[in-house]
C-alpha cells in the first residue's frame, strides 16, 4: 500500500530531523516488518544500502540513524529494558509488550530469530553506549511503574554527551551579526524547502531573474 511507503519515509525523515543526539529504547518486541519492496523504495530514496528482507522498521531506523554513521555512534545511546513479569499479565496485555507472547506463531518465530541478534549487534558495535534498566509492574493497575531511575539514567547519559560537545563550541569566536543573519536565513530556507513542491520552469525563470542585472531606469521584479 502507498500508505505504508509514506509511513516508512516519515520514519526515516524523523530520524534525520532528530539528530544530532538519538536514544533507542528496546524491550521485548522486534517491531513491525513491512513489505520488503516498499521498504526498499524508502531506503533507495535516502541512498541507503542495506538488506531489507525480514527487517523491522525498528531495525532499519537503528541502522540508518546510528550504526551507519560514525558521528552518530558517539552521540547515541540505547536502553534495553529487562523483561517484565508477563506471568502477572493477561495474554492480551503480555502480547503488547513481548513478541514472545504474541498469539501469532509467525511473530513469535520472527522475534526469536531477529530480536536478540539485533541487541547483540548493538552491544558489539556500541561499547559503553548500551544501558540496561528494570522497571516495576503494578499488577492491580496493570501498568509499568518505577520509571524514575530510568529517567535519571537517560538524563545522565545525554548530559555527558552534551558536556563533551559544548566545550569546543564555547571556545569558538563569537560570530558577527552578519553571520547570525546568514545562519538564520539558511535555517529559514531549509525549513521552507522541506515541504516545498515547485514548478521547475517557474523556479528556473525566477532564479534567472534574481541573478540578472537590473537595467538602468527599468523595473526589476517578479510575482
Amino acid at each position: 500500500m502507498a500508505k505504508e511507503l509514506v509511513v516508512l519515509k516519515v520514519c526515516l525523515d524523523e530520524i534525520e530531523r532528530s539528530r544530532p543526539f538519538l536514544i533507542g529504547l528496546i524491550g521485548d518486541r522486534y517491531g513491525w516488518v513491512p513489505d520488503p519492496e516498499r521498504m526498499q523504495s524508502a531506503v533507495d530514496e535516502k541512498g541507503f544500502e542495506t538488506d531489507v528482507q525480514e527487517k523491522s522498521v525498528t531495525a532499519l531506523e537503528i541502522e540508518f540513524g546510528v550504526l551507519d554513521s560514525p558521528d552518530q555512534r558517539r552521540r547515541s545511546h540505547f536502553f534495553f529494558r529487562d523483561p517484565l513479569p508477563y506471568q502477572q499479565m493477561s495474554p492480551e496485555l503480555a502480547a503488547q509488550y513481548s513478541d514472545a507472547h504474541s498469539p501469532d506463531p509467525g511473530t513469535r518465530k520472527h522475534a526469536e530469530e531477529h530480536l536478540q541478534p539485533l541487541k547483540q549487534r548493538i552491544e558489539d558495535e556500541l561499547p559503553g553506549r548500551v544501558h540496561h534498566y528494570s522497571v516495576a509492574w503494578d499488577a492491580d493497575a496493570q501498568e509499568v511503574t518505577g520509571l524514575d531511575d530510568f529517567a535519571a539514567m537517560v538524563l545522565e547519559a545525554l548530559w555527558a554527551d552534551l558536556e563533551t560537545e559544548i566545550p569546543p563550541l564555547a571556545e569558538q569566536e563569537e560570530i558577527t551579526w552578519e553571520d547570525q543573519e546568514r545562519l538564520a536565513f539558511e535555517e529559514f530556507i531549509e525549513l521552507a524547502a522541506r515541504d516545498f513542491v515547485g514548478r521547475e520552469q517557474i523556479a528556473a525563470e525566477m532564479l534567472a531573474l534574481s541573478r540578472s542585472p537590473a537595467a538602468e531606469g527599468g523595473t526589476w521584479g517578479g510575482c
